[in-house]
């Protein structure tokens, strides 16, 4: 006698076993698995409890330390807290440092615990991160250095080119800051190896090349600057502010004697005279100390 096939089973239905199967085995492969390897699993963990711990306390202990060996007064005196504060870095120095030795002891910590767990590839991956910490921190250096002495650059440009009544100065100092941060990229990318010979070679090339030819446009449109600033000393050894001096191009006091120019209080005004137009004349002098009168 034949039996009756049973109905066949409908599509969701079979869906359903096959997740319940896949779920199933998965259980027991954890199960099985956190069975023989609970006791390193658990290590692991208070291995991470007491990295953090430590590195929570160190963090604490090593911030009170630089500040009370004044790593604090000395990022005041040099100028690193106000470059922090101008880029939105309110705390104190000590307290990154702190923070350094927080995050070294805690990445210590998760890598001991990794290799306990049988974690190989999350404690390969975190060697492989801090072999590349290393270089990443000395090229931000390098870059960071030349975005310090771009902005040095560009505001020395500047006034230099403002004094010298050359066009466009801002334009130059922002010429001025681009040439100093390629250079500083151009380092970075040799220092990765990330470049070849010849690029390099090239970006150096250029470099020194936009540095010359800037160097002669302002030799050449800044002549009358450049007398001025070398008769500098000539006009300090031979006036003083008080000295009452006499030429044909002003007759008055002199007030202030600077790098490039010297001001005079006439009976109208206070008048500017470039220090190589100065250097050029004439000039009867009233010593403010002798009230003798000489030529000079």
């Amino acid at each position: 006698m034949n039996t009756p096939e049973s109905p066949s089973q409908s599509l969701p239905a079979k869906i359903f076993e096959t997740f319940k199967d896949i779920l199933g085995e998965l259980l027991d492969n954890t199960q099985t698995l956190i069975a023989e390897n609970a006791t390193d699993f658990l290590l692991g963990v208070l291995t991470l409890l007491v990295g953090w711990f430590v590195a929570s306390l160190f963090r604490g202990l090593v911030s009170k330390l630089a500040r009370a060996v004044g790593i604090d007064i000395i990022a005041d005196r040099s100028g690193l807290r106000r470059f922090m504060r101008k880029n939105d870095i309110q705390d104190p120095p000590s307290k990154h440092v702190g923070w350094v030795f927080y995050v070294v002891i805690l990445y210590a910590s998760t890598l001991a615990a990794f290799d306990r767990m049988g974690l190989e590839t999350a404690a390969e991956f975190l060697r492989h991160v801090a072999s590349v910490l290393p270089r990443a921190g000395v090229v931000l250096v390098l870059l960071a250095l030349g975005v310090g002495l771009g902005k040095l650059a560009q505001a020395l440009a500047t006034k230099a080119a403002r004094m010298g009544g050359l066009p466009v100065p801002e334009f130059l100092g922002g010429f001025c800051r681009g040439a100093v941060i390629l250079f500083a990229s151009f380092l970075a990318l040799n220092y990765l190896e990330w470049a070849s010979q010849s690029v390099l070679l090239a970006g150096f090339a250029l470099v020194i090349g936009l540095a010359l030819g800037l160097a002669i446009f302002f030799t050449v449109a800044a002549r009358g600057l450049t007398e001025s600033l070398l008769n500098h000393p000539f006009i300090k050894s031979t006036y003083a502010p008080g000295d009452f001096v006499r030429c044909e191009v002003c007759e008055g006091k002199v007030l202030k004697i600077e790098a490039a120019a010297t001001h005079i209080q006439t009976e109208e005004a206070t008048t500017v005279i470039p220090n190589r137009v100065l250097a050029a004349q004439i000039v009867t002098v009233v010593r403010n100390n002798t009230n003798a009168a000489g030529k000079i």
